[in-house]
Order: structure tokens, then C-alpha cells, then sequence
């Protein structure tokens, strides 16, 4: 009998959450555990999230930098990839402006399964070009 790739993917998931750390299986909702502590547990993965989000928004500036002067001393800049970094740039402020406006939450506020991901998802935004 063929199994769906849907099936083969739950049960590599089923075995690789007996091999996890208890706490990263219950964050990926792979694992059981009570609601109030998986809540926590997932608000404290979120706040480490969060927290490295500045540097991520720092080296993804850095590396446009570091690409417009390296393209500018080799030759001629393109309109194009100064839009990009423009746009870079404009993200980063949005970001960092989202990120301290964001801090003043209350970190002992759990998290719903959902989060995790979304929030792990949008950590990633700044640095993906």
C-alpha cells in the first residue's frame, strides 16, 4: 500500500519527536503537554525570536552596504539594486520600529500554537533577498 507524502512526513515528524528535547517537541506542537505550560514555552521561544531580531535587521543591512560598495568599486550601480537596498532600508525601519513599540509587552503572556511559526516565518523577512 502507497502512503501519501502527507502520511510519510507525520510519521518522520512522530519519530523525530521522540529523539527532540522535550521542551523544542512540545514548542513544534509534536509532543503533549498541558496548555498553560506549552503556552509558556512557546512565548519564551517567540521572546529569543525577538530578541536576535535587531541583529538580524543590522547584518541584513550591513550586507547591502557591503554589496553597493563592493558593485561601486568594480563598476557601474544599477537603478535597480539601489531600489532594492532603498527597499531594504525601508524594511529595516519598519521592523526595528515594530520591534520597540513591541517590547513593552508583557513577556509571561502565553503564546497559541500559531505563533510560533508565523513569528518564526517573519523573524526571517529582514535578512531574505
Amino acid at each position: 500500500m502507497r502512503l501519501s507524502i502527507l502520511t510519510r512526513v507525520k510519521r518522520i515528524f512522530r519519530a523525530l519527536s521522540e529523539r527532540l528535547p522535550r521542551a523544542l517537541a512540545i514548542g513544534l506542537g509534536l509532543a503533549p503537554a498541558e496548555p498553560e505550560y506549552a503556552g509558556r514555552l512557546r512565548a519564551a521561544q517567540i521572546a529569543a525570536i525577538v530578541r536576535l531580531t535587531p541583529m538580524t535587521i543590522g547584518a541584513s543591512c550591513l550586507n547591502a552596504a557591503i554589496l553597493l560598495a563592493t558593485l561601486g568599486s568594480v563598476g557601474e550601480l544599477r537603478p535597480t539594486l539601489w531600489v532594492w537596498t532603498l527597499l531594504l532600508f525601508a524594511l529595516a525601519v519598519h521592523y526595528a520600529r515594530n520591534w520597540l513599540t513591541g517590547r513593552q509587552r508583557d513577556p509571561n503572556r502565553p503564546a497559541t500554537r500559531a505563533a510560533t511559526p508565523a513569528c518564526s516565518a517573519r523573524s526571517g523577512l529582514p535578512c531574505r533577498y
